[in-house]
């Protein structure tokens, strides 16, 4: 997870997100950097991410 607005990324490098995880990347539109912890549904998806509901076995 990451957002394509990120400040610290050069143009281009949030490719390399896409490249190396593929379908698993999941780049928000907007929220700079680390600031889709502000969004609800985003820390949600996160949380999936990391709980048995989210792991992909």
């Amino acid at each position: 997870m990451h957002n394509a607005d990120d400040v610290i990324l050069e143009p281009g490098e949030i490719d390399f997100f896409i490249d190396v995880f593929g379908d698993r990347a999941t780049i928000f539109p907007h929220g700079g950097h680390c600031g889709n912890m502000n969004y609800r549904d985003n820390v949600a998806l996160m949380v999936a991410t990391f709980t048995d509901g989210g792991v992909q076995r």
